[in-house]
């Protein structure tokens, strides 16, 4: 109660924000997301005799008791704050196992004033959401190695949290595969409780999302089927164009812009007409295609998703905003930290606990995946918890300052 207490300022100014800067209309993505929450109310996800699956269920579950009850929506809105603040108060927790409290707490509040986050707390999306999914999950990973205070339940909760990050955000449902599928070969060679403490929430996550995953094999008949939304981002990354620059546009934006209209309006006429899954068979057909034909602007494309990831920059035919900075200056002291950490992790790689090397191993699997959508700046902020947690723990416990004299 007492930590809660010295962290309250926080959740003060996470209330204020979203007080003053909330929209009394929904803005693009909130709508399809509401949109969603209003389905599950009446029964049913995709409308029945259509098929629409561009996002997951994990967020839509969340808001339909807002739906069902008609509470207002900045209601909604305020229970984003509460949600970073949670984030916030579990990355005290950790960092308080690793570094005294004094730094633990400066580290959580400099966690908690992360920029991009509060320009995400007033809105119904899924960043803030999956931003204290992580943190959940990072801080049961971490503890799931204590003797002391329920080993056995730590798992459990870890495997909770990434079962409902991977339906909150469907592209970490390839991370779980593909995290379980390491972990699965990690223990049958090695055999240490370490590894099979690791394992076990990438299965229970992987248990947490099959009546998800049944659920759009039923509709589409395709395996492990998690949304309709990546071929057009594969589309958008591979685009040989020279004034494309691999990020995501829109049906409406193709139509009204003239360079997008000049090289796209044909092929999306073409599909307009065609279903959800079939658009995006359309659009994974000429990705490969896209690829084969021009990977040197496959990999340009590539480089400018990496800058779009960290800073929010370059986008096409779009006119430039101070928005990237709101970006650049917090995410360069971010990777210039993280960067600085791996030396003397590496250095000192034996003094880690297995726990914090999964934890690498999650963000480099979900960043690397990242790099191949159409990303924005926000789909980096689930994994600054990852960092954040990584960073208290090199930083304060593998680095030793000495000065001499």
């Amino acid at each position: 109660m007492k930590n809660a207490v010295r962290l309250s300022p926080l959740l003060l100014l996470y209330f204020i924000v979203v007080l003053f800067t909330a929209r009394g209309e929904f803005w693009h993505d909130e709508i399809r997301y509401v949109n969603y929450a209003t389905n599950i109310t009446k029964g049913y996800y995709s409308p029945p005799g259509e098929i629409h699956l561009k996002n997951g269920p994990g967020y839509p579950l969340l808001l339909a008791p807002f739906v069902l009850f008609h509470i207002p929506w900045l209601a909604a809105r305020l229970v984003n704050a509460v949600f970073l603040f949670l984030a916030v108060f579990y990355l005290f927790l950790m960092a308080k196992v690793y570094a005294r409290e004094r730094w633990a707490l400066t580290a959580a509040y400099i966690f908690g004033c992360y920029p991009p986050f509060l320009r995400f707390l007033p809105v119904l999306i899924t960043e803030i959401f999956s931003v204290f999914l992580v943190s959940g999950f990072v801080y049961h990973i971490c503890r799931s190695s204590d003797k002391k205070n329920g080993t056995r339940w730590h798992p459990l909760f870890a495997g909770l949290y990434l079962g409902w990050l991977s339906l909150t955000k469907v592209f970490f449902g390839y991370v779980i595969v593909c995290g379980g599928a390491l972990y699965l070969m990690a223990t049958l060679l090695k055999k240490r409780p370490a590894i099979s403490r690791v394992f076990i929430p990438y299965i229970i996550a992987l248990f947490l999302s099959m009546p998800y995953l049944f659920y759009t094999y039923h509709l589409t008949g395709k395996f492990y089927y998690w949304g309709t939304v990546g071929g057009m981002s594969l589309y958008w990354l591979t685009s040989p164009y020279s004034g494309d620059l691999g990020d995501w546009q829109s049906f409406d934006r193709v139509k009204t812009v003239p360079e997008l209209a000049e090289n796209h309006l044909a092929f999306f006429t073409d599909i307009e007409g065609r279903s959800e899954v079939e658009q995006d068979e359309a659009f994974r057909a000429k990705a490969i295609e896209n690829f084969k034909s021009h990977p040197a602007k496959f990999f340009k494309n590539w480089l400018a998703n990496w800058g779009r990831l960290f800073f929010n920059y370059p986008y096409s035919y779009t006119l430039q905003k101070p928005d990237p900075f709101l970006y650049i200056i917090p995410n360069a002291f971010l990777l210039m930290l993280v960067l600085g950490s791996l030396f003397p992790a590496v250095a000192r790689w034996s003094s880690i606990p297995f726990e914090f090397i999964s934890l690498a191993c999650f963000a480099v699997m979900s960043i690397a995946g990242m790099s191949l959508l159409s990303a924005y700046g926000r789909f980096l902020l689930p994994m600054v918890p990852v960092f954040a947690v990584w960073i208290v723990f090199v930083y304060l416990n593998l680095v030793k300052i000495r000065i001499s004299g």
